[in-house]
């Protein structure tokens, strides 16, 4: 176990009637005192928590580069300016995006997203909300196969809709129409952190159409822990929260056995087949006449 890292075994056990991702390792961040966690994401080797400034106004908007174990190995200064909320980031294409944004859910300066390489270094300011307006970009996620872009607005609920070139395609508000704190993208579907009452939810959304404009909604799942980072790891889900603190927190089970497009694919499958027995009968029947 390394120095500065609290580690917990968390016990297993089944809830009728929900769909629920138990915690089944803890880590404790006890190097982490400052900020609030807003994401986590993984190049396949490390770990990169980004943060904000706190309610109470500690912190700033900083991205850490840790181990999986917990261990910290680097940090960097998002901030610019009045942008001091760093929000659910995304790993893509050899860099980390991150939405910056100030604080507060009606801001007084436009969002963007700011692109950092593995090693914390800077590399371009991707795009500003300066067409949009004055809104608080929270999180972002991007589905690979489609080339698409979705940034969550933590003000409005409104998922903005961009391809890889920058273009503006679509404004959404998929199910449920309240706030998604982070994302991350598992074979094609994505899935959302957002905060809860008494457990957090992890949403699953898959693209309603065949160019990933739209979203719909395929399954949630409830799970202690999962308010605030959330990423994909050597099989299993992570999240990370804490305000002051960090705590990351591994999820019991495989992406099998979660919610997923399966069920649609049966559905698709099955009436391909139907399709295909149908056509084959009306031949057998074309050729006997």
């Amino acid at each position: 176990m390394p120095a500065g890292n609290s580690i917990t075994h968390m016990t297993q056990s089944q809830r009728a009637g929900y769909n629920i991702a138990e915690i089944d390792l803890s880590i404790e961040l006890t190097w982490f005192t400052d900020s609030e966690v807003e994401g986590l994401a993984t190049d396949g080797e490390y770990f990169y928590i980004s943060t904000a400034e706190t309610v109470i106004g500690n912190g700033d908007a900083w991205l850490y580069k840790l181990f999986p174990n917990g261990t910290y190995i680097d940090e960097v200064l998002v901030r610019d300016d009045t942008l001091n909320h760093c929000g659910g980031m995304v790993f893509y294409d050899g860099l980390l995006w991150i939405p910056l944004s100030e604080r507060g859910l009606v801001p007084n300066n436009p969002s963007k997203i700011v692109r950092y390489d593995t090693d914390l270094l800077f590399i371009d300011e991707w795009i500003n909300s300066s067409s949009i307006g004055n809104v608080h970009w929270g999180g972002i996620c991007i589905l690979p196969l489609l080339e698409r872009v979705y940034i969550a607005n933590y003000g409005t609920s409104n998922l903005y809709v961009y391809d890889l070139s920058r273009i503006r395609l679509n404004d959404i508000r998929p199910p449920p129409s309240n706030n998604i704190q982070d994302f991350v993208e598992v074979g094609g579907v994505l899935y959302c952190s957002k905060p809860g009452t008494s457990l957090d939810t992890i949403h699953v959304w898959e693209a309603a159409d065949s160019y990933g404009n739209s979203l719909q909604s395929i399954g949630v799942m409830e799970t202690d822990g999962a308010s605030s980072g959330l990423t994909w790891f050597d099989g299993a889900f992570w999240t990370c929260e804490g305000l002051g603190s960090a705590t990351l927190h591994k999820l019991s089970g495989s992406v099998s056995t979660f919610p997923s497009a399966n069920g649609h694919d049966l559905i698709l499958v099955t009436t391909l087949v139907a399709m295909i027995c149908l056509a084959l009968g009306i031949a057998i029947y074309l050729k006997r006449e």
